[in-house]
């Protein structure tokens, strides 16, 4: 692309060590079916210490509308504020770099642009395993399903984008003041809440929000979320998310009160039924028991430890 042609959409692969999967999120977007639009790509390093520039070197020599640009400061939300400070487009598109574009993106991706007045929107994610999938994990896990069965307007109460599948207008994200850095991953930390916190401040504003179940992408699910612990340490932080966001109470005695009642549930409920499960039913494992059991404390512990480190 030359320097003096503006792109329409710009592509913001935030990553950070992930040379080992990178590279077929980007061959998704070369192989799409040709657009009616100038897009360009930027790859946003945040900080890897992997062979990530090495990776991803190729694509940008032999793509002119591929830019690698390294961000010094580590979390997702300093990459995604990088992504509006280097964007050419009108538009953003965040991007996981462990996902693969649905053949229609850039199809359904036009439409949405062309036909509606949206400020911001995104679509649906479904999962695929790299690594295998244990029998033990829920059928549904790594799915994010449709908000809405047609493309149109949502209002954060069945929910909220995934930052994983998000388009914004540039000037909108430049208005609103980017991503809050106080929220989102961190390196290798679990952490959440940055797209949630970003559209609760576009509905005060009054921007419009849509979604397009069309518009859909493939998300790995990698080798860390196959454990136990990775689920337990998501609904901690999970929990630490809700107080922050939607908060139930101003201080701490009202999440120690979910806690102690999740954890009586547990005792007289959740564990003899886990544990019948376990003997009586083919497809319910002792992972399945633990998680049963353990998660919701995990969850509850987490909105406790929220108002501690306040």
């Amino acid at each position: 692309m030359e320097d003096q042609i503006t792109p329409i959409v710009s592509f913001a692969i935030c990553t950070h060590n992930r040379a080992f999967i990178i590279n077929k999120c980007l061959q998704s977007i070369l192989e799409q079916k040709s657009a009616n639009f100038i897009f360009e790509v930027l790859i946003i390093d945040n900080n890897s210490t992997d062979n990530t520039k090495k990776t991803v070197q190729p694509y940008v020599k032999q793509n002119p509308n591929f830019r690698y640009i390294f961000e010094e400061k580590i979390g997702l939300s300093h990459a995604r504020n990088r992504a509006i400070e280097e964007a050419r487009g009108e538009w953003i598109i965040y991007i996981d770099d462990d996902a693969i574009l649905d053949g229609n993106y850039f199809e359904e991706l036009e439409k949405t642009i062309v036909n509606y007045d949206f400020d911001c929107f995104g679509g649906p994610y479904y999962p695929w395993y790299p690594y295998g999938k244990p029998k033990w994990l829920p059928h549904d896990f790594g799915l994010k399903q449709p908000i809405i069965n047609t493309t149109g307007y949502i209002s954060g109460n069945d929910g909220f984008l995934s930052g994983g599948n998000f388009v914004i207008k540039k000037d909108v994200a430049n208005e609103i003041g980017g991503f809050n850095s106080e929220f989102g991953m961190k390196g290798r930390g679990i952490a959440y809440g940055e797209e949630d916190e970003l559209q609760q401040r576009l509905l005060k504003q009054g921007k419009k929000i849509g979604f397009n179940p069309k518009l859909s992408i493939l998300h790995a699910v990698l080798k860390d979320k196959l454990q136990i612990r990775w689920h337990l340490k998501s609904n901690f932080k999970r929990g630490q998310t809700r107080e922050a966001l939607f908060p139930l109470s101003r201080n701490v005695l009202f999440p120690i009160f979910e806690f102690f009642r999740s954890l009586i549930g547990a005792l007289i409920k959740r564990v003899p039924k886990s544990i019948i499960q376990f003997f009586c039913s083919q497809n319910y494992y002792i992972q399945n028991v633990f998680l049963d059991i353990f998660s919701p404390l995990a969850f509850y512990l987490g909105a406790v430890s929220f108002h501690l480190k306040k």
